[in-house]
């Protein structure tokens, strides 16, 4: 008898020497809201670690986005600008004239794939060299400006590791540049004005200042029935709400069971997360009943940054999707 009672006074005393595990606080999740414009807030790019955005508010003047990844070299399109392309299969510049007949042309335009975007420019060279070496066809660029259609032929000539060298004018022949477009690797993309002839700086912040980014984005009209879209030159695309990622240091997961608040860092860190820049109405679905866009309540969007993670969900939409609305998005730091 005495023993046990021994042996329970130093189970007693063993056990004060030791503090109960710490509980760790909730974490609060952050509101952030999105105003996305057609006209005005075209683009607004989020660093995730400090929550800061930063807005494109001005509608720049370019038609080319150039990929600056050394081993990318893919060329986009503005979307807003009712542009497209078209791919002649000619390979002699000056064989591209007034006229040639534009009635047959069907332009095409960015889409977005499970993984990478694909742009309508497509494969314009042999990738298996450091400095592709380019096919030569020349290609139709159009876009809108002032209430005008402006149509440019392009011939990507070649390139150097570290540049592309295209050449583009009039049909006509009244404008002809040959220029270098460097690539920028503070950047992800450069981008280039075919109407002004320059390079068109600040579009987007140095890619370690930023994760994701709400803008615009084509798609076809088949994989959105029924959202709401800004119509394109090609009748089979449209213009939707869209999220890119910058994929340099975010890979991502579209997680549709949990709540916000079931979702930690450790039931988080096994899931497969993918790489992809973009991702088309990301947040926002068609209600049939409301006829209305309203926010895709069933996602919770997961990113993860280098050894972070992220949970991104969104909690209220106002306002006319695709062109102008607010999106409000509530964000934790798992």
């Amino acid at each position: 008898m005495r023993s046990l009672i021994v042996n329970i006074i130093l189970m007693l005393l063993v056990s004060s020497c030791f503090n109960p595990d710490e509980i760790l606080p909730d974490v609060v999740p952050q509101n952030v809201i999105i105003d996305l414009d057609v006209k005005s807030n075209q683009a607004i790019f989020i660093d995730l670690n400090t929550l800061t955005a930063r807005t494109n508010s001005v509608a720049q003047n370019w038609q080319l986005k150039f990929q600056n990844q050394s081993n990318g070299w893919s060329i986009y399109l503005n979307v807003l600008s009712k542009g497209g392309v078209h791919n002649t299969g000619i390979t002699t510049y000056d064989s591209i004239t007034e006229n040639y007949k534009l009635s047959d042309v069907n332009w095409q335009l960015d889409v977005p794939t499970n993984e990478m975007s694909y742009p309508a420019i497509g494969k314009w060279g042999d990738y298996s060299f450091s400095a592709p070496k380019s096919y030569k066809n020349v290609y139709l660029i159009r876009w809108e400006s002032n209430g005008q259609t402006l149509l440019y032929k392009m011939q990507i000539l070649d390139a150097r590791e570290g540049a592309y060298h295209i050449r583009y004018g009039s049909l006509n022949g009244s404008v002809i540049n040959s220029v270098w477009i460097p690539k920028n690797t503070d950047n992800l993309h450069t981008y280039y004005s075919l109407e002004l002839d320059q390079l068109v700086p600040n579009m987007e912040p140095p890619k370690y200042h930023w994760d994701l980014c709400f803008s615009y984005l084509s798609d076809s009209l088949t994989s959105h029935r029924k959202v709401p879209f800004i119509p394109t030159i090609n009748q089979d695309y449209g213009v939707y709400a869209g999220l890119f990622v910058n994929h340099i240091t975010n890979t991502i997961y579209k997680d549709t069971l949990r709540e916000l608040n079931e979702i930690t860092f450790f039931n988080s860190n096994g899931l497969d997360f993918k790489t992809s820049d973009q991702l088309c109405n990301a947040f926002i679905q068609w209600d049939e009943n409301f006829q209305q866009c309203m926010i895709n309540d069933k996602l919770t969007l997961l990113v993860k940054n280098k050894e972070e993670f992220y949970a991104i969900k969104p909690t209220q939409i106002m306002g006319d999707a695709p062109g102008q609305f607010s999106l409000t998005l509530q964000i934790k730091k798992l």
